[in-house]
């Protein structure tokens, strides 16, 4: 009966470990139906938070052609929280400033533009912000319920140019073992405490 205990109570504290340690990475897509106008074609950029690296990715999964790429993006968080920024093109060069609201295409202002140095137009199909250790993992939204805009260039259908905006506040969205693993315990630990009482 004590190996019984003893087991279960191992059980329960590894259960907690392993729901304390699961990642916090949020996945979106933005597409389509996210551009500012109308885009007769297919649209699918990937961005993924991972607030235990503390990085947005911004990648280009459609439209499947080496022409398109990211030039802007914005989010509504102080400059100084973004550490870096890389990408897949080792020629592009990228500036972190104050978003000065021209040519948001009705998203509404931001507080920062990650943009392109001037001049600069090679192809960027992936991007990485690195962000400071300060970052939350929150990207909130802006007056106009906009977390993230970003503008693609150089599309195969009409317009060659659009901005999308991902609506909406994110933050860490909790996974399931992050919820169920300590409930499991607790209720795992009331039990063998109301067997020991019997």
């Amino acid at each position: 009966m004590k190996n019984m205990k003893l087991a279960l109570i191992m059980a329960v504290f590894l259960l907690m470990i392993v729901g304390t340690a699961s990642a916090a990475v949020t996945e979106f897509h933005l597409t389509e139906e996210d551009a500012n106008e109308y885009y007769d074609g297919d649209i699918d950029i990937k961005i993924t938070v991972d607030d235990v690296s503390k990085t947005i990715e911004l990648e280009v999964m459609e439209p499947n052609t080496e022409k398109v790429s990211m030039k802007t993006v914005l989010l509504n968080i102080p400059a100084d929280q973004i550490a870096s920024v890389s990408d897949d093109n080792p020629k592009v060069d990228w500036v972190v400033e104050d978003d000065k609201g021209q040519g948001n295409a009705g998203f509404g202002a931001m507080l920062t533009a990650v943009d392109r140095e001037s001049g600069d137009q090679g192809t960027v199909q992936y991007i990485k912000i690195q962000m400071s250790q300060e970052w939350d993992g929150v990207l909130p939204k802006n007056v106009n319920d906009y977390s993230v805009v970003l503008h693609v260039t150089r599309l195969p259908g009409n317009p060659e140019s659009v901005w999308l905006g991902l609506n909406g506040e994110v933050q860490e969205i909790p996974e399931f073992p992050t919820l169920a693993l300590p409930i499991a315990a607790i209720l795992g630990l009331a039990f063998m405490f109301q067997r020991r009482k019997e």
